[in-house]
């Protein structure tokens, strides 16, 4: 798992994912020449705030992710544009759900992998002879 620095002034998710574009392909990157495919998804956690019809500040906070997961062997497809595309659908639904919620800030960015290794055999088995077969 990799987990990125946020600053109180990371508001947009577009802008912050493409900050770090460079870094989150070579960790990928490293990632892939260790295990050769992996299985991998980002998650985002923003803080959003709104003002209510009695004028009080509301404060609360949502976790959006990618696809779960995706696997890769190389990070040709990994764009700033196809993390944040789920990312911006999802809070953008939970702004119209919620009513009025803003992005106040982004509190948390992580990429989770693990090695994808798909199921081989590796053995044979011998089974006995269906009786009457000699």
């Amino acid at each position: 798992m990799q987990q990125y620095a946020e600053e109180p002034t990371d508001v947009d998710v577009y802008d912050y994912v493409r900050d770090n574009a460079i870094d989150i392909q070579h960790h990928l990157d490293a990632a892939i020449q260790t295990c050769s495919s992996i299985k991998w998804y980002t998650t985002v956690d923003i803080a959003f705030s709104r003002t209510t019809r009695d004028g009080d500040l509301q404060h609360t906070t949502a976790r959006f992710h990618t696809q779960l997961p995706d696997i890769i062997s190389n990070t040709s497809d990994v764009t700033a544009d196809r993390i944040t595309g789920e990312f911006l659908t999802g809070i953008e639904n939970f702004s119209r759900r919620g009513s009025n919620w803003v992005v106040e800030s982004i509190l948390d960015f992580r990429i989770t992998h693990a090695p994808f290794r798909p199921a081989q055999c590796s053995s044979f088995i011998t089974t006995p002879a269906k009786k009457g077969d000699h």
